[in-house]
């Protein structure tokens, strides 16, 4: 939120599908370490041109938790993403 942080507004219009799930899903996890100050989290993803693209918190322990996620769905994800590309 500060006013440096332009990274969800530089890729989210590169978004060909967002993915509203990855940031539910990363806030959900976060609320047991931070409580309410989740609401300020910006974590999102998208696909652009077939491949999963995901905005990450900057600090040390949201960018793990981040991270975590990712590597657990990447696999998934990729593969739904490239069919999709691959039918337009």
């Amino acid at each position: 939120m500060t006013p440096d942080d332009v990274t969800v507004e530089a890729v989210e219009g590169l978004f060909d599908k967002r993915l509203p799930g990855f940031g539910e899903l990363f806030r959900r996890r976060s609320y047991d370490e931070v409580g309410t100050r989740v609401v300020g989290t910006r974590a999102t993803a998208g696909v652009v041109d077939g491949v999963p693209v995901f905005c990450l918190p900057g600090s040390a322990n949201a960018a793990q938790l981040g991270a975590d996620l990712v590597v657990a769905e990447a696999p998934h994800l990729a593969g739904l993403a490239r069919r999709g590309a691959q039918t337009e």
